[in-house]
């Protein structure tokens, strides 16, 4: 006799939540700080060059400082978790013998 077996994998809902397990935690925190770190430099460079100018007129020092201040947040209202979890079922055996 083998019972039957209900398999949920529900990783993907929970990571969605935020429960995410530490590996994904760990990639997650890697690519974002990897993709930051690109961003600021690259924004780095841009008020480099604007400044290396500033000869030319205007205030690019004010300007950078002014930018800086006008990100505002990003605001998103949603339903969470956006995916439904994986479901399987393995089915049981059973053997009857009737005896007359």
């Amino acid at each position: 006799m083998e019972f039957p077996r209900v398999f949920i994998n529900s990783s993907g809902p929970r990571s969605e939540i935020g429960l995410k397990t530490f590996t994904e935690i760990g990639e997650t925190g890697k690519a974002l700080g990897h993709q930051m770190a690109l961003s600021g430099i690259a924004r780095r460079v841009q008020e480099g060059d604007r400044m290396q100018g500033i000869e030319m007129g205007g205030n690019p020092i004010a300007e950078i400082a002014q930018e800086s201040f006008k990100e505002t947040p990003d605001y998103n209202v949603g339903l969470i978790p956006k995916s439904r979890p994986e479901i399987s079922v393995k089915e049981g055996k059973i053997n009857v013998e009737i005896v007359v």
